[in-house]
Protein backbone atom coordinates (compact mmCIF):
# COMPACT_ATOMS: atom_id res chain seq x y z
CA UNK A 1 0.00 0.00 0.00
CA UNK A 2 1.05 3.29 -0.49
CA UNK A 3 2.94 5.52 1.99
CA UNK A 4 2.17 8.62 2.82
CA UNK A 5 4.12 11.62 2.39
CA UNK A 6 5.27 14.20 5.16
CA UNK A 7 2.88 16.86 3.34
CA UNK A 8 0.21 14.36 3.20
CA UNK A 9 0.53 13.34 7.25
CA UNK A 10 -0.19 17.56 7.93
CA UNK A 11 -2.57 17.43 6.08
CA UNK A 12 -4.25 14.29 7.51
CA UNK A 13 -3.74 16.07 10.82
CA UNK A 14 -5.50 19.01 10.08
CA UNK A 15 -8.80 16.84 8.53
CA UNK A 16 -8.86 15.32 11.53
CA UNK A 17 -8.26 18.02 13.97
CA UNK A 18 -11.54 19.54 11.73
CA UNK A 19 -13.54 16.79 11.21
CA UNK A 20 -13.22 16.27 15.56
CA UNK A 21 -14.25 19.86 16.11
CA UNK A 22 -17.18 20.02 13.40
CA UNK A 23 -21.08 19.08 14.00
CA UNK A 24 -22.22 16.33 13.14
CA UNK A 25 -23.51 16.36 9.66
CA UNK A 26 -26.40 14.35 8.06
CA UNK A 27 -25.79 12.21 4.89
CA UNK A 28 -29.04 13.58 3.54
CA UNK A 29 -27.03 17.15 2.68
CA UNK A 30 -24.99 15.15 0.48
CA UNK A 31 -22.04 15.73 2.85
CA UNK A 32 -21.48 12.13 4.43
CA UNK A 33 -20.47 11.25 7.36
CA UNK A 34 -17.13 11.58 8.37
CA UNK A 35 -16.20 7.36 8.00
CA UNK A 36 -17.39 8.10 4.56
CA UNK A 37 -15.06 11.52 4.18
CA UNK A 38 -12.24 9.07 5.62
CA UNK A 39 -12.70 6.27 3.12
CA UNK A 40 -12.51 8.84 -0.29
CA UNK A 41 -9.70 10.64 0.98
CA UNK A 42 -7.27 7.37 1.42
CA UNK A 43 -5.77 6.53 -1.69
CA UNK A 44 -5.80 3.40 -3.09
CA UNK A 45 -2.60 1.33 -4.03
CA UNK A 46 -2.00 0.44 -7.76
CA UNK A 47 -3.17 -2.67 -9.14
CA UNK A 48 -4.95 -4.05 -5.60
CA UNK A 49 -8.18 -5.93 -7.04
CA UNK A 50 -11.02 -6.55 -4.95
CA UNK A 51 -10.21 -10.84 -5.18
CA UNK A 52 -6.88 -10.39 -3.46
CA UNK A 53 -7.94 -7.74 -0.34
CA UNK A 54 -11.44 -10.05 0.62
CA UNK A 55 -14.01 -6.90 0.38
CA UNK A 56 -14.78 -3.65 -1.40
CA UNK A 57 -13.82 -1.62 1.71
CA UNK A 58 -10.52 -3.32 2.03
CA UNK A 59 -9.45 -0.96 -0.95
CA UNK A 60 -9.74 2.47 1.01
CA UNK A 61 -7.47 1.20 4.03
CA UNK A 62 -4.41 1.77 4.30
CA UNK A 63 -1.22 -0.45 6.48
CA UNK A 64 -1.67 -0.17 10.46
CA UNK A 65 0.28 2.62 11.34
CA UNK A 66 0.52 6.24 13.57
CA UNK A 67 1.84 8.97 12.66
CA UNK A 68 1.24 10.66 15.84
CA UNK A 69 3.83 8.32 17.78
CA UNK A 70 6.84 8.56 14.41
CA UNK A 71 6.28 12.62 15.23
CA UNK A 72 6.85 11.86 19.01
CA UNK A 73 9.70 9.66 18.32
CA UNK A 74 11.86 12.22 16.00
CA UNK A 75 10.80 15.21 18.47
CA UNK A 76 12.19 13.99 21.47
CA UNK A 77 15.31 12.33 19.54
CA UNK A 78 15.65 15.99 18.39
CA UNK A 79 15.09 17.79 22.04
CA UNK A 80 16.67 15.12 24.30
CA UNK A 81 19.00 13.13 21.30
CA UNK A 82 21.33 11.34 24.26
CA UNK A 83 18.63 9.45 25.99
CA UNK A 84 15.71 9.26 22.61
CA UNK A 85 18.28 8.22 19.95
CA UNK A 86 20.09 5.62 22.32
CA UNK A 87 17.16 3.83 23.58
CA UNK A 88 15.78 3.89 19.80
CA UNK A 89 18.71 2.70 18.23
CA UNK A 90 18.59 -0.15 21.01
CA UNK A 91 14.57 -1.02 20.05
CA UNK A 92 14.05 0.02 16.40
CA UNK A 93 15.49 0.98 13.07
CA UNK A 94 14.10 3.40 10.02
CA UNK A 95 11.97 0.29 8.72
CA UNK A 96 9.80 0.62 11.48
CA UNK A 97 8.60 3.76 10.15
CA UNK A 98 5.31 3.90 8.22
CA UNK A 99 6.32 7.48 6.42
CA UNK A 100 8.89 7.62 4.00
CA UNK A 101 10.36 11.30 5.46
CA UNK A 102 10.52 10.21 8.90
CA UNK A 103 12.72 7.14 7.82
CA UNK A 104 14.79 9.68 6.41
CA UNK A 105 14.77 11.62 9.47
CA UNK A 106 15.31 8.65 11.84
CA UNK A 107 18.12 7.88 9.76
CA UNK A 108 20.07 11.12 9.80
CA UNK A 109 19.53 11.67 13.42
CA UNK A 110 21.00 8.15 14.28
CA UNK A 111 24.17 9.18 11.57
CA UNK A 112 24.45 12.26 13.19
CA UNK A 113 24.86 10.65 16.78
CA UNK A 114 26.41 8.01 15.71
CA UNK A 115 29.31 10.56 14.82
CA UNK A 116 29.15 12.11 18.05
CA UNK A 117 28.14 15.25 16.72
CA UNK A 118 25.65 18.15 18.39
CA UNK A 119 21.90 17.80 17.63
CA UNK A 120 19.16 20.51 17.97
CA UNK A 121 16.71 22.21 15.91
CA UNK A 122 18.81 24.41 14.24
CA UNK A 123 21.61 22.26 13.71
CA UNK A 124 19.53 19.35 12.55
CA UNK A 125 17.61 21.50 10.17
CA UNK A 126 20.96 22.98 8.75
CA UNK A 127 22.70 19.59 8.36
CA UNK A 128 19.85 18.50 6.19
CA UNK A 129 19.60 21.68 4.15
CA UNK A 130 23.68 20.77 3.93
CA UNK A 131 23.58 17.35 2.80
CA UNK A 132 20.31 18.25 0.34
CA UNK A 133 17.30 16.44 2.55
CA UNK A 134 15.91 19.09 3.72
CA UNK A 135 12.98 19.48 1.41
CA UNK A 136 12.43 15.89 0.66
CA UNK A 137 11.46 15.50 4.23
CA UNK A 138 8.83 18.84 4.12
CA UNK A 139 11.19 21.77 4.08
CA UNK A 140 12.09 23.70 7.60
CA UNK A 141 9.04 23.90 8.45
CA UNK A 142 8.09 20.57 9.22
CA UNK A 143 11.32 19.89 11.44
CA UNK A 144 10.38 22.70 13.29
CA UNK A 145 6.64 21.11 13.59
CA UNK A 146 8.24 18.05 14.72
CA UNK A 147 10.09 19.88 17.12
CA UNK A 148 6.96 21.81 18.70
CA UNK A 149 4.15 18.56 18.76
CA UNK A 150 4.54 18.18 21.64
CA UNK A 151 6.44 15.12 22.41
CA UNK A 152 7.44 13.96 25.76
CA UNK A 153 10.69 12.60 25.71
CA UNK A 154 10.33 10.43 28.63
CA UNK A 155 7.84 9.04 27.25
CA UNK A 156 9.84 7.79 24.12
CA UNK A 157 9.38 4.30 25.26
CA UNK A 158 5.78 4.37 24.63
CA UNK A 159 6.05 6.23 21.25
CA UNK A 160 8.43 3.23 20.18
CA UNK A 161 6.43 0.34 21.63
CA UNK A 162 3.86 1.98 19.29
CA UNK A 163 5.97 2.15 16.52
CA UNK A 164 6.62 -1.73 16.96
CA UNK A 165 3.33 -2.89 17.35
CA UNK A 166 2.41 -1.28 14.04
CA UNK A 167 5.32 -2.84 12.22
CA UNK A 168 4.13 -6.03 13.91
CA UNK A 169 0.56 -5.67 12.52
CA UNK A 170 2.38 -4.65 8.58
CA UNK A 171 4.26 -7.58 9.00
CA UNK A 172 1.62 -9.96 9.56
CA UNK A 173 0.05 -8.06 6.75
CA UNK A 174 2.63 -8.32 4.36
CA UNK A 175 3.01 -12.48 4.97
CA UNK A 176 -0.56 -13.05 4.46
CA UNK A 177 -0.22 -10.96 0.95
CA UNK A 178 2.77 -13.06 -0.02
CA UNK A 179 0.71 -16.25 1.06
CA UNK A 180 -2.64 -15.19 -0.63
CA UNK A 181 -0.31 -14.81 -4.20
CA UNK A 182 1.11 -17.96 -3.48
CA UNK A 183 -2.08 -19.84 -3.24
CA UNK A 184 -3.55 -18.15 -6.03
CA UNK A 185 -0.64 -18.84 -8.16
CA UNK A 186 -0.42 -22.60 -7.14
CA UNK A 187 -4.22 -22.90 -7.86
CA UNK A 188 -4.00 -21.82 -11.51
CA UNK A 189 -1.34 -23.69 -12.01
CA UNK A 190 -2.13 -26.21 -15.12
CA UNK A 191 -3.10 -29.94 -13.96
CA UNK A 192 -3.90 -28.70 -10.82
CA UNK A 193 -0.37 -29.89 -9.76
CA UNK A 194 0.99 -30.24 -6.28
CA UNK A 195 2.18 -26.51 -4.47
CA UNK A 196 5.89 -25.91 -5.28
CA UNK A 197 6.20 -22.79 -2.80
CA UNK A 198 5.86 -23.64 1.00
CA UNK A 199 2.75 -21.49 2.67
CA UNK A 200 3.07 -20.49 6.55
CA UNK A 201 0.13 -21.49 8.33
CA UNK A 202 -0.12 -18.49 9.87
CA UNK A 203 -3.13 -20.04 12.64
CA UNK A 204 -1.13 -22.52 13.54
Amino acid sequence: MLAKSAKEIRIELRKKKQLQSAPATSSHNGAGTSREVRLRAEPREAGTSQRSIGSRQDIYRTVPHSAEAEMGVLGSMIKAPREAIRECVEKINESYFYVPAHQVIYRVLVQLWDKGEAIDLILFTQHLRDVGQLDSVGGPGYVTELYGFGAIPENASYYIDILRDKYSLRSIIKASEASARQAYEVDQEPGGGQPKYSIPCLWA
